[in-house]
């Protein structure tokens, strides 16, 4: 094996990592050669690669302590290796793909919404993930659809048509060994000024006698029991100071309650703060909101006592080229909320990596 090149990681968010999920461009001469990461005892990472136009993209996984600095290896070899913590994909014949780790397996449909997700035998979801342009579901005819089983990660991609917005659609989809989380992003060509873009999760429902509890990151955590029909978080963008002013409030039998209030002065700022939890004693979904299109005029998030949660954008006057939602789902099972309330942040504060050659 030959190094090319070092590789510097920085925690700089003043959070743990276990087996952080990472990546990086490289560029080589001869595609076909094994790279992988090496750390400074000379073992290998967990990585993978995958070739793009002109470049490899190398994702590896990580654990860092909080604020640590490591300097890794780049290295290359003309003979295959065995990577840790592979994926396992199997194709069943009608058209969906299921990808199985350790203890979780994940189901992908056809036209590419997430059916099925089960950790440890325990299934979170009630039915597939889906995403909506102005209430309207995508047709199920894919226009194009490339699919990567990786060591490391699966990823797979589609476009889609909304006829009676007569716009095309991409969903792209992103699983990684290291962690039981689903990264979806759902990119809308030219949308037209004031559309709505939506994402439902459908949660398997608790028993009768369980109230569901929930968390944000805005407002340094907010937290709620969901003990009537619905907590729902609602934020309003202005594009200056205050970039945003936002609420939390609960729904019971058709009334609302003010119970939180706030504002952020700058994107960086929330950007860093949309996450919540939805939370039962054994099952837990954590989201993290990591793209947002940049006319966002209005949020919300509904999170239901039965297990529904409906995730909305609406979109300003100002026409762009493309409006991209994009979503981290983090599927937990057994841990308390206050134990998973940093998983949502790491998301969204990546540690910083820098290529030396």
């Amino acid at each position: 094996m030959t190094t090319v090149a070092k590789l510097i990681v920085t925690e700089d968010h003043g959070i743990r990592r276990f087996l952080y999920p990472l990546k990086f461009s490289l560029t080589l001469k001869s595609p076909d050669l094994l790279v992988a990461v090496k750390d400074d005892a000379g073992n290998l990472l967990p990585s993978e690669t995958i070739p793009t136009r002109n470049k490899l993209l190398v994702r590896f996984a990580i654990s860092l302590a909080p604020y640590e600095r490591r300097k890794l290896s780049i290295i290359v070899s003309e003979q295959a290796g065995q990577i840790p913590d592979p994926i396992h994909v199997e194709v069943p014949g009608d058209g969906s793909v299921i990808c199985r780790q350790e203890r979780i397996a994940t189901t992908i449909a056809e036209n590419l919404d997430l059916t099925s997700v089960r950790y440890d035998g325990v299934e979170h979801l009630a039915g597939p993930v889906t995403f909506t342009l102005n209430a309207e579901q995508a047709s199920p005819e894919l226009l194009r659809c490339k699919s990567i089983a990786g060591e490391l990660a699966y990823f797979a991609s589609g476009w889609r048509h909304y006829p009676a917005n007569d716009r095309f659609g991409n969903t792209a989809i992103e699983l990684t060994a290291c962690k039981s989380w689903a990264h979806i992003v759902h990119t809308v060509d030219v949308p037209a000024a004031g559309s709505i873009l939506s994402l439902d999760i459908p949660l398997a429902a608790p028993a009768l006698d369980e109230i569901p509890t929930c968390d944000f990151g805005l407002g340094n955590g907010v937290y709620s029991k969901i003990d009537g029909d619905d907590v729902l978080f609602e934020a309003d963008f202005y594009g200056k100071k205050p970039y945003c002013c936002w609420q939390i409030s609960r729904l019971i039998e058709g009334i609302q309650r003010v119970d939180y209030q706030g504002d952020a002065t700058t994107i960086k700022t929330l950007s860093q703060q949309l996450y919540f939890h939805w939370t039962i004693a054994k099952r837990s979904l954590a989201v993290a909101i990591t793209d947002l299109p940049s006319s966002t005029t209005h949020i919300q998030a509904l999170l239901g006592r039965t297990g529904k949660i409906h995730l909305s954008v609406v979109l300003g006057d100002i026409p762009i080229r493309k409006a991209k939602l994009g979503v981290v789902l983090h599927f937990l099972n057994d841990i308390p909320a206050i134990a998973a309330a940093t998983n949502p942040a790491s998301i969204l504060c990546d540690p910083t990596v820098i290529v030396r050659s």
